[in-house]
């Protein structure tokens, strides 16, 4: 197992916020995308904004420095993911962008403002794919739940679930919650039963039987060697023989094919077609090949249902909405940034997981007000707790006042062109001209 220790706001509704500006035709558009984390549909989502320049100076909007930020008519259900949302920003010379959450607006005509983060840490244990067991383990569970990466940890208001989602607990949630994931539908208990040890590892033989039964199957040597029946864990192999007197009527021994493929496909599972007590000859391979040219039919109508479905969910979900944006009231905004959480994959084994920015997997500790003969001075650090490399991370300070208000602003590279690996901290300082006043500094991460 790979083990992860996790830090998660439970206050946060999305997860994996990233905003990038794009500058088509001279004019400055912000490019949107997160995952939603509510087990509602999110139908609006207002953002706090601050625009700045190419040199990271702040670029006011009506005389304030902050503008909100609003995506509406959207229709993001449960754990779902919002692409494609692009909004015009207010100034052309605006090249960086920095967002906040400030309220969202679902379908159910309830309304949540974010009151800042109220974070939990724990520990979770990822399936190594390098492992032949676990890989095993972790392919027979994906069999049920394709999304699975870790095992579902059990937290005082909720639990992670398999695919790395945070779920509530129905006392936390409020009564009627559901106990199942909002992202993959693993129901709780199932989840923590199928990974018990002993369960996991009875998972994992019947995964290798069967993709041996699968290989064999395919092979050439098949077709010499006779059909293999498999039912109940126990095989069986037929060798071509004569029809024995009294094992029942050609119509008797295809009515129990037939029953044998329904129930196959009932259950959601392949198993090879068979037909016993058939004459040799032209009669058997008509019956062969009549048998395979409706399992083609049938499949191939399965393949484009699926295909015309995956269609419209693509179109659905990638519906980019209505932005727009106006002016805040104040100067300073209220909430903070939420960030979300959403279970970060580590593995790199094909099977897709949640999208991954520097919001998400960057984090800034340590932060210390200073003063020398000349400057106030800020220094912190910034920690990459996630799966890839950053390079050129720009941070962000914020010098204030004991009553908040903020007196100057500083930022710098925290990163260069080195770059910061996962696992890795570095070190940063600002500095602004010295001010007895100045008793706090913010620090936030720069697009």
């Amino acid at each position: 197992m790979n083990h992860k220790h996790v830090k998660l706001d439970l206050n946060a509704k999305i997860t994996d916020l990233g905003v990038a500006v794009q500058i088509e035709d001279g004019i400055p558009y912000a490019d949107v995308e997160f995952r939603s984390t509510s087990p509602k549909i999110l139908t609006e989502i207002r953002f706090i904004a601050r625009g700045f320049g190419a040199g990271g100076e702040i670029l006011p909007i009506d005389g304030k420095d902050r503008f909100i930020l609003v995506m509406q008519d959207l229709a993001v259900p449960a754990a779902g993911i919002a692409k494609g949302l692009r909004a015009k920003l207010p100034r052309e010379d605006i090249r960086q962008i920095e967002l906040g959450v400030m309220q969202y607006s679902f379908a159910d005509g309830s309304v949540e403002r974010y009151e800042g983060a109220e974070w939990i840490e724990f520990d979770v244990d990822e399936f190594d794919p390098q492992d032949e067991e676990e890989a095993s383990e972790l392919a027979a569970l994906r069999k049920r739940y394709p999304q699975t990466i870790c095992r579902p940890v059990q937290l005082e208001k909720g639990w992670i679930c398999l695919c790395g989602n945070y779920n509530p607990d129905e006392e936390a949630a409020g009564a009627g919650a559901a106990a199942q994931c909002a992202y993959c539908a693993a129901e709780k208990e199932t989840a923590f039963s199928l990974t018990r040890e002993e369960h996991l590892k009875e998972l994992a033989e019947k995964y290798r039987e069967s993709e041996e039964l699968r290989r064999e199957e395919q092979s050439p040597e098949r077709e010499k060697t006779g059909v293999q029946l498999r039912k109940n864990g126990t095989q069986a192999w037929q060798q071509d023989q004569p029809e024995m007197p009294g094992y029942g009527t050609e119509n008797a021994d295809r009515h129990s094919a037939d029953g044998a493929g329904e129930e196959a496909r009932q259950n959601g599972t392949a198993s090879a077609e068979f037909v016993s007590g058939v004459p040799q000859g032209e009669t058997a391979e008509t019956e062969c090949r009549s048998s395979m040219d409706t399992k083609h039919k049938i499949m191939f109508v399965a393949i484009a249902a699926a295909a015309v479905v995956a269609l419209v969910l693509l179109l659905y979900f990638t519906s980019p909405g209505r932005v727009s944006y106006v002016t805040s009231g104040t100067s300073s905004g209220t909430g903070g940034y939420d960030s979300g959480y959403r279970y970060q994959n580590n593995d790199h084994s094909g099977h897709s997981s949640s999208y991954e920015s520097k919001y998400t997997a960057l984090s800034i500790s340590d932060v210390e007000v200073s003063n020398n003969s000349l400057y106030c001075v800020c220094t912190g650090t910034v920690t990459n707790s996630g799966s890839r490399t950053y390079s050129f991370v720009k941070v962000k300070g914020a010098f204030k006042n004991s009553s908040g208000t903020v007196l100057d602003t500083d930022w710098t590279y925290a990163v260069g062109a080195e770059g910061l690996a996962p696992g890795e901290s570095s070190a940063f300082r600002m500095s602004v001209d010295k001010n007895y006043r100045i008793t706090d500094c913010s620090v936030t991460l720069m697009s």
